[in-house]
């Protein structure tokens, strides 16, 4: 399968690609299905029902003000985030719902209650992931005109119920120059070829875009991330007992400053584990084996990885584990520079090694509220 860098870096509303962007962007398709159908201004009612983990911790990913926003024609990565909230509110305050259109205007509007219309089932899960949700349309009269199911499959990616059996997902089928399955398959290009693993991938990337494009995109997602990290850096937090503080991220940013340093779910955060160490391995100027070695250490050394939102809130403890993954991924690159590259527990394996984990592990350790920290936690 290819991918493209900008399927895998995408910009959306957070906090979550799979619990915000997901959501939203399904919302968004099933409002564009009713106007594309002719079903649109029929539509009296809409509803909303969210399953397994976008139902358990679905309030503490933002979902329900996602699915809302999409129904109103909003998308994650043009979406106005200061309005966003204010937009949810009026939906609340007025009981009126603007479908496909935030101006009046341009919108369909329908009468909705958020408290009947939109359901997060906490027990409840689809048959083919985790993350599913379906809605319905109705008449003036309540005739059903539309219902479908979806799927938030990870990092933003949204299937219907049509596309979502095994084997049933399409697959990006463009050419590209160098072509591959497996880290070992990366390997022998870069020998045979002589380039680094950048170099490779962006020989690749020139099969989707042009390198005028490429650059102009890699430097607006750059500039996301650095506006979203001040951002974050800069706000207060509310402690329990309402105590405000300065978050303490900035302090330790300016101490790796200082230092010199760079600054799912389970199986999603093992893997930008991986991500980060070999990157900032190829930064470093690491061999192609040294960057294959760095994104094994970080991969390895996080299998069977539990992700139990307190309360549903994702941000406990994924703030904390954004500050871990970090530390590691620069601990994996640095201890992969130091060797030659030479290891041996090949990436390929460690993958193979992490969905079988993955498959292993009780569900409720699976983002489902129902385990570890999630029950032994009391919640303030």
């Amino acid at each position: 399968m290819a991918i493209s860098v900008f399927d895998l870096f995408s910009i959306g509303i957070g906090p979550s690609s799979s619990h915000t962007v997901g959501p939203m962007r399904a919302a968004g398709m099933f409002a564009g299905r009713l106007e594309e159908e002719g079903l649109l201004v029929r539509t009296a009612a809409v509803r909303a029902e969210l399953f397994g983990s976008l139902g358990a911790t679905g309030y503490g990913h933002g979902s329900p003000k996602a699915v809302l926003l999409g129904l109103e024609g909003n998308e994650p990565h043009t979406v106005d985030v200061a309005e966003a909230g204010r937009d949810v509110e009026r939906i609340a305050s007025t009981g009126r719902l603007r479908l496909l259109g935030r101006d009046l205007g341009d919108a369909h509007e329908i009468g909705f209650d958020p408290d009947r219309q939109l359901v997060l089932h906490r027990r409840r899960s689809l048959p083919y992931h985790a993350n599913g949700m379906t809605l319905f349309a109705y008449d003036a009269e309540g005739t059903p005109l539309l219902e479908k199911t979806y799927y938030s499959v990870g990092g933003g990616f949204v299937v219907d119920e049509d596309a979502a059996g095994a084997g049933r997902v399409k697959l990006d089928d463009t050419v590209l120059k160098y072509p591959f399955t497996s880290g070992d398959e990366l390997l022998r290009l870069s020998r045979e070829t002589g380039l680094s693993i950048s170099a490779l991938m962006l020989e690749n990337e020139l099969a989707w875009r042009s390198e005028q494009e490429i650059r102009t995109g890699l430097l607006e997602i750059w500039r996301v991330m650095r506006e979203c990290v001040a951002s974050g850096l800069a706000c207060e937090g509310i402690l329990p007992g309402g105590l405000k503080v300065r978050r303490r991220a900035t302090a330790v940013a300016k101490a790796l400053r200082a230092d010199g340093d760079p600054a799912g779910r389970a199986l999603e955060w093992v893997t930008l584990y991986a991500m980060a160490a070999g990157g900032l391995a190829e930064v470093l100027g690491g061999s192609p084996e040294q960057v294959e070695n760095a994104a094994e250490i970080g991969m390895e050394h996080n299998l069977g990885l539990t992700c139990d939102p307190v309360g549903g809130l994702v941000q406990i403890p994924c703030i904390e584990r954004n500050g871990m993954a970090a530390v590691k991924a620069v601990t994996a690159a640095r201890m992969a520079l130091r060797g030659d590259g030479r290891h041996h527990v090949s990436l390929d394996k460690v993958i193979k090694t992490m969905k079988e984990t993955g498959a292993d592990m009780k569900v409720k350790y699976k983002e489902t509220a129902r385990g570890g920290l999630a029950v032994n936690v009391i919640e303030c």
